[in-house]
């Protein structure tokens, strides 16, 4: 299992979400299997997987590992820029009132993209790239 873009280069800014400290930190819902696994020789050609953390926070069995669509109507995060004044600074946080209304693309995820719908607002987003999507809460960092 391989996943992309953790998050422990950004800095999180301070805003009304819990933000990484010590040993706690995002963790992406999705990477990809190996090359054996797959049959892919690109990485970023591959398929989705639920990540481990993912599977124990979903509580999905490990052989629907490879079903990225039981994630519908799940409740995830989306590690984002913060915005003040109308203007996206470089700090990060992790709004976590969505749910996945739909994934786009999951047999490949470099092109892989999801619709989510907001909570606060009841309205779809769409074409969030599949990345910037975590698990809702701060996960312990393995050791």
């Amino acid at each position: 299992m391989s996943f992309f873009g953790g998050f422990n280069d950004k800095v999180f800014g301070e805003s009304e979400y819990e933000k990484p400290y010590e040993n706690y930190e995002y963790v992406p819902v999705f990477g990809v299997g190996t090359l054996t696994e797959s049959m892919t020789w690109s990485a970023m050609g591959r398929p989705l997987q639920f990540t481990e953390a993912a599977l124990k926070y979903y509580n999905i069995k490990e052989e629907d590992k490879n079903s990225p669509n039981l994630i519908n109507n799940k409740q995830i995060a989306i590690v984002r820029r913060i915005v003040k004044d109308s203007i996206k600074i470089d700090s990060y946080h992790a709004p976590n009132h969505y749910t996945v209304d739909k994934m786009n693309y999951p047999w490949m995820y470099s092109m892989c993209t999801v619709n989510v719908k907001c909570s606060k607002t009841n309205k779809i987003e769409k074409e969030i790239n599949i990345g910037r999507i975590v698990i809702p809460i701060l996960i312990q960092k393995y050791l």
